[in-house]
């Protein structure tokens, strides 16, 4: 999985001179620890981004987190 990202991300510049690391790319995954995608923050961290889990304040019909924008927002000021 790993390698698929980097690929991938290296990829959508064809124009760059050499490979680089997906946190050439991404610095910060910004994701809810109650929604619907399950973050493995350990290979996301080995890859060099850094995960920060917010608890949603909102959730839908079936119990799953949504994103607050106000939440975000203020996380996205801090970084």
């Amino acid at each position: 999985m790993r390698r698929a990202i980097v690929k991938t991300l290296n990829d959508s510049d064809p124009t760059a001179p050499a490979r680089r690391p997906a946190s050439a790319f991404i610095t910060h995954l910004v994701y809810l620890t109650d929604g619907a995608v399950r973050v493995d923050e350990v290979v996301i961290n080995e890859l060099g981004i850094q995960c920060i889990g917010l608890q949603s304040k909102q959730q839908d019909k079936s119990g799953v987190g949504r994103f607050d924008k106000d939440v975000v927002g203020k996380v996205l000021r801090q970084i």
